[in-house]
């Protein structure tokens, strides 16, 4: 392509060539005619304009611009089953039909995971339940409009969602107990945490895949979100030749990876010809290896009969 042949061009130089887009090797015809059209586009753009660098697409790290422009994925990673707020991926029905799940077990593993968003037929905790405690109807709409968003059920019922002249001369509660931070108020009413739970995992579901209904060990691979440092070099290696940019993505890697791993994890982006390779170790931030260091180096200069302050540490010891 046009474009591939400038890129390299401006490239010049380089110890390796980027790695180039093999039209052969991609399952998906669409897609290669697609990038060859945006890329043509481009370039043709260009020549009339003028090019100000040679990145002319890429990927955006920013999840903020990612999901304003609706992607599905963050980067080159995939996501979690929760994306935004208590809504699956919508990539997981899809794969769920892929994997040879009828409608009636896709929902069931949907429901497990994220919930049926209502405590209407919930074990232990329902509307027949909560009348029995004193609930009227419209305290019972309260707690199902609050439930459309709760992470758990425990955030929906308070003070807040259902009034303090309720919760006291309906339900019976102190007003001193519920000042309490710590105040649950399904235990006060007299549920058990078990019944608790299992009404929570009816509601809210449990935004897991794991343990999920008709899925198999063997197929939950598939919606494995924990992809290693190795895989993550080769995926981005996979995505680079679509782009005559990068892909902004970072490597996280573990606290106990030594110093050989990184060399490792190094050299094989260079032979996957990675365009940029971005590592981050966790708890790695050069501020808490530099602060001690450099706090124990001054005490020990100031502790030695050589030591000369500066100036400025004069005026500090003087003041």
């Amino acid at each position: 392509m046009a474009m591939l042949a400038g890129t390299a061009a401006l490239q010049k130089g380089n110890m390796r060539r980027p790695a180039q887009l093999r039209p052969a090797l991609c399952p998906d015809a669409t897609l290669i005619d697609a990038v060859q059209q945006v890329w043509n586009k481009a370039y043709q753009g260009g020549k009339e304009t003028g090019f100000r660098h040679a990145h002319l697409t890429g990927i955006d790290g920013g999840w903020t611009a990612q999901a304003l422009l609706g992607a599905q994925t963050q980067d080159i990673m995939p996501v979690t089953t929760q994306l935004h707020g208590k809504s699956l991926n919508p990539l997981v029905p899809r794969a769920l039909k892929a994997l040879g799940f009828n409608a009636a077990e896709s929902n069931d593993i949907y429901f497990y995971a994220a919930g049926h968003g209502t405590l209407l037929d919930a074990p232990h905790i329902n509307h027949k339940t909560l009348r029995a405690k004193g609930f009227h109807l419209a305290a019972l709409g309260d707690i199902e409009a609050a439930l459309a968003t709760a992470l758990h059920i425990r955030y929906v019922f308070n003070k807040w969602t259902l009034g303090e002249d309720f919760c006291e001369h309906m339900l019976g509660l102190d007003a001193e107990d519920m000042a309490d931070g710590t105040f649950d108020m399904l235990p006060a009413l007299g549920f058990t945490e078990e019944q608790i739970e299992a009404a929570n995992t009816y509601c809210c579901g449990v935004m897991t895949l794991a343990g999920a209904p008709h899925l198999k060990p063997a197929q939950l691979a598939v919606f494995d979100c924990n992809v290693s440092p190795t895989a993550q070099i080769k995926m981005q290696a996979a995505v680079e030749p679509f782009l005559s940019g990068t892909a902004a993505h970072t490597v996280r890697l573990d606290y106990a990876m030594t110093i050989d791993d990184v060399q490792k994890l190094i050299l094989s982006a260079w032979e996957l010809g990675v365009k940029h390779l971005r590592l981050y170790r966790e708890n790695g931030s050069l501020l808490h290896a530099i602060a001690p260091v450099a706090a124990a180096q001054n005490t020990a200069d100031e502790n030695s009969e050589e030591y000369q302050p500066t100036a400025s540490q004069a005026t500090k010891i003087s003041a």
